[in-house]
């Protein structure tokens, strides 16, 4: 009897925890991908100093830290650059940066964070010609307290390997900006 209490007690055990992972796992924020607007600062990262637009983009976020990518057309923009120049007609709808990675930045407690703010990259992904991106990665799972994830698309330096600018962003204001739920499939957590 003892017996078949300790096996049925560990066979409960495990059909709990694989539960509680596949529940886990099926947990997700999902966001649209835009183009950025120069001047901009998101959580002390600077956009860059051209306007960027994008196709229809996405990016799939689960509790794990896995992260799908989809980016289309990712094309730098006509308009004014940071300087109050027009950009010029040659670099409209082209893609020059070759190299991007995917950050995910939290708001975070200052115990996690002096500065309130995480940030997560993911390795370095190339950005085809055309402006398109479509990666499974990992960026690892949220810090402690994290909340309010907003996803940059940040150019990386070639000759450094280091991240700059970014030059696409999540919808962050129609993510976390509204008190009235949302029904766009885009814009909610699963």
């Amino acid at each position: 009897m003892k017996r078949w209490l300790i096996g049925t007690t560990l066979i409960l055990s495990l059909i709990i925890a694989v539960t509680v992972r596949l529940q886990a796992a099926e947990h997700s924020f999902k966001t649209r991908i835009f183009g950025n607007i120069p001047l901009v600062v998101v959580r002390g990262i600077p956009s860059d100093f051209a306007p960027w637009v994008a196709g229809p983009s996405r990016v799939t976020l689960k509790d794990n830290g896995d992260l799908r990518v989809q980016i289309r057309g990712l094309l730098v923009a006509a308009g004014l650059t940071s300087g109050g120049a027009p950009v010029p007609a040659a670099f409209v709808g082209t893609n020059p940066v070759p190299n991007v990675r995917i950050a995910v930045t939290w708001a975070v407690p200052v115990s996690v964070s002096p500065s309130a703010i995480f940030v997560q990259e993911s390795p370095v992904l190339p950005l085809d010609a055309n402006g398109d991106l479509f990666a499974h990665t990992m960026v690892g799972p949220p810090p402690p307290g994290g909340e309010r994830p907003v996803i940059l698309v940040r150019v990386v330096d070639p000759t450094t390997g280091a991240s700059g600018a970014w030059i696409a962003s999540s919808d962050f204001v129609a993510d976390f900006g509204s008190s009235v739920p949302n029904d766009e499939e885009d814009h909610h957590h699963h």
